[in-house]
């Protein structure tokens, strides 16, 4: 073999000397760590994510159990609610027997009462004798004699002011119902003069007696016999409830007839 000449090129002897499929051999394998290289990238990035699933896995878990405890929690506290719903409604029930025998108490402690209305007032110094009044008053007015002797007490409600016209009631209390009823049936006689005498009830019942006025008169304008007995009213001979439907179809006609006189 014949050797180079001295001025030959090292470099240039070394690619005369090396065959060019190993230039090859070396660019593929370049290539092939290259995409190695991105094989482990992507590796990596499979196994972050796969971590991060597993970990999103183990928090479903516990939040499934966290929710099974809360949905017997959930029905415990409902069990709990209803309970107590039950018990509130029973104490309401329990104040309204309450308040109604209070109600109760208080009738029975008027049932002997009676209130005068539009008796004047005596605005001087001495104290106004109230008993005497009243006896005067049902000689003259009621046509009635010693009703002094029954009165147990009489006295003016509410509070006094001189300037107002409209006289104090004065309430009766008189020694027995027989003759509070005595007095009450005679009221009567009072229709065309500026005197009334009522029955004496509480606060609350005279509440509801005011929600009942307008359906007495409008069945006594139908020519039905109402009246009020405490609390209730009764329209031929049936106890009123404002929550039944009230069968006035029949005489509506007649009614409309009666609301334009």
């Amino acid at each position: 073999m014949t050797p180079p000449p001295a001025h030959t090129n090292p470099n240039t002897l070394q690619s005369l000397m090396k065959p060019k499929w190993v230039d090859e051999i070396f660019d593929k394998l370049l290539q092939i760590d290259k995409k190695l290289a991105k094989v482990d990238d992507i590796h990596r990035k499979i196994s972050g994510i796969t971590q991060r699933l597993n970990t999103f896995k183990s928090d479903i878990n516990n939040l499934k159990k966290i929710t099974g405890n809360m949905g017997n929690t959930m029905g415990t506290l409902k069990k709990n609610t209803e309970e107590m719903e039950k018990e509130v409604e029973q104490m309401k029930q329990s104040q309204k027997n309450i308040e109604d025998s209070i109600t109760d108490l208080k009738c029975r402690s008027m049932e002997n009462n009676l209130p005068f209305y539009g008796l004047a007032e005596y605005n001087g110094n001495r104290r106004e004798n109230c008993a005497r009044l009243i006896n005067d008053f049902c000689e003259t007015e009621l046509e009635t004699q010693n009703v002094r002797q029954q009165i147990e007490r009489a006295h003016r409600i509410g509070q006094l002011n001189r300037e107002n016209t409209n006289p104090r009631p004065i309430v009766v209390k008189f020694s027995t119902f027989r003759e509070r009823e005595r007095i009450r049936k005679k009221a009567t006689k009072l229709s065309s003069t500026p005197y009334r005498i009522q029955e004496q009830y509480p606060k609350e019942i005279y509440e509801q007696r005011k929600q009942l006025y307008p359906k007495l008169n409008e069945a006594r304008l139908r020519d039905k016999t109402a009246r009020l007995i405490k609390n209730k009213l009764i329209i031929n001979g049936a106890e009123y409830d404002p929550l039944e439907p009230q069968d006035n179809q029949e005489d509506d006609e007649d009614w409309e007839t009666v609301q334009h006189r």
